[in-house]
């Protein structure tokens, strides 16, 4: 799936476009190995290389290929405890961005 918008996209600030990719790992750890999961991490997926393909600091490039290894591993291994991690750490994001809307 390609994303509807890509010039919106690339409009967002990274804290709501972290709050967004946070949305779907959320929804991944919430259907697991459902058709609607498998969706749910095609998305995040997508909308994690688009916010890395467009990311100009090289460190926060890193800290983002790091988290979708961390959390693509996560999800395959079923790893209850990294994904509570994951979680843990959007939801500063999610938090953030409703601040600010």
């Amino acid at each position: 799936m390609i994303h509807q918008n890509l010039e919106n996209w690339n409009k967002l600030n990274f804290t709501n476009k972290m709050a967004d990719i946070g949305s779907e790992a959320i929804r991944v750890m919430s259907w697991g190995d459902s058709k609607n999961g498998e969706d749910s991490l095609s998305r995040f997926l997508q909308l994690l290389d688009l916010t890395l393909k467009n990311e100009k600091s090289p460190t926060r490039k890193n800290e983002l290929e790091t988290l979708k290894d961390y959390f693509t591993e996560a999800v395959k291994k079923k790893n209850l405890q990294s994904q509570q991690q994951v979680r843990n750490f959007f939801i500063d994001f999610a938090l953030l961005a409703r601040k600010s809307s």
